[in-house]
């Protein structure tokens, strides 16, 4: 599995009409997308079904693009398909420490939301607190952005101003990579 992890705040403006109003956000909540291939595996129906932790389980395409010459890991997030949504960059230069905290996210809190199959009644709406904790065996920071592709109707919740980056982290594990 490789995960390319960006940590950035926003302003609140721009993600409060996506939030429920229960939830009181800083004037600049920090933000974390991932960015997750997880190599070829015989699981396919874990992606299926309902994310127990409320994360969405088909957010787009995610393509991780070699750069020759280069370790520059470059990508981007198609939805749907051929349409890039997302774009993103990460230089990796320094390695992580060994601290559990260097390359686990914090506490993350989740908005799982169940539809209604009868439309008369509400939809299941709960906050769910994610701690997990991972464990790899590469662990890198660098220089890296990412960049929003705007102005798609079919995607308001990605027309995000990045106002700075708080982290940016490769993580991965050589015991799921495959010789091709």
């Amino acid at each position: 599995m490789t995960i390319v992890a960006i940590s950035y705040r926003i302003q609140v403006s721009q993600i409060q009409h996506l939030v429920p109003q229960e939830l009181e956000l800083e004037d600049q909540p920090i933000m974390t997308s991932l960015f997750i291939h997880y190599g070829t595996s015989t699981a396919a129906p874990s992606s299926l079904g309902r994310e127990i932790f409320g994360y969405p389980k088909i957010f787009g395409k995610v393509n991780f693009h070699p750069s020759a010459g280069s370790r520059v890991m470059m990508g981007n997030v198609e939805r749907p398909a051929a349409r890039s949504l997302i774009e993103f960059e990460l230089a990796p230069k320094a390695i992580l420490g060994n601290s559990v905290g260097d390359a686990t996210p914090p506490k993350v809190l989740n908005l799982r939301v169940i539809p209604s199959t009868n439309p008369a009644e509400p939809a299941l709406r709960e906050f769910v607190v994610v701690d997990m904790q991972f464990e790899f065996s590469e662990r890198w920071s660098g220089p890296g952005s990412l960049k929003f592709n705007k102005g798609f109707a079919s995607t308001p919740w990605a027309n995000l101003d990045v106002d700075s980056y708080v982290s940016k982290a490769v993580l991965g594990n050589k015991a799921e990579r495959f010789p091709l």
